[in-house]
């Protein structure tokens, strides 16, 4: 009986201390670094591109989809874990092109494989006992996590997914 109180006990314990996503820090393109609360009560869209090569039509994409819905909050991440380290300059380049609002962050590991070295973020997003749907690895660039406006990861989209089907997925009314 003692043992049963005990693991209910601590479970009960975990499920309401478990980290949230806004309990994340991150470190943007300009050195600043943010909390991921500061976008709280907003829909979420993280996704990571190469840090040597990223597409640019695949970043403007992102940015047609937040010129579109100005409460999207739109964070690309260079990963350090598919080439060479990338260079920041081409980012702020690329930023300032834009002429958007689209958050870029430094560059970061991304993939499970880094182990200890894998951003906490990426942890949240990669693991199910984190963010409470889905364990899945980040295997390729331009992958993207959509998260309602109440920090639930809802939708992992592959590189592959047809322009049509991302912002479906955005477009979906998800609650928790």
């Amino acid at each position: 009986m003692k043992f049963a109180i005990l693991s209910i006990s601590v479970f009960l314990f975990s499920f309401c201390f478990k980290k949230s996503i806004y309990d994340i820090r991150i470190n943007k393109l300009d050195g600043v670094e943010t909390g991921m609360s500061a976008f709280i009560d907003k829909k979420i869209l993280i996704t990571t591109v190469s840090a040597v090569k990223p597409r640019l039509a695949f970043l403007q994409f992102l940015d047609s989809l937040k010129k579109a819905d100005k409460e999207l909050i739109v964070m690309v991440v260079p990963a350090a874990d598919f080439e060479d380290k990338g260079n920041e300059v081409k980012f702020k380049n690329l930023n300032d092109s834009l002429k958007s609002e689209i958050i870029f962050t430094k560059e970061i590991n991304v993939k499970k494989i880094a182990g200890n070295n894998q951003h906490e973020l990426f942890k949240w997003l990669t693991h199910a006992e984190e963010n409470g749907h889905f364990d899945i690895d980040v295997d390729v660039e331009e992958q993207m996590f959509i998260l309602n406006r109440k920090g639930t990861l809802y939708s992992v989209l592959p590189k592959e997914a047809p322009d049509s089907v991302k912002i479906q997925a955005l477009n979906q009314p998800v609650e928790d």
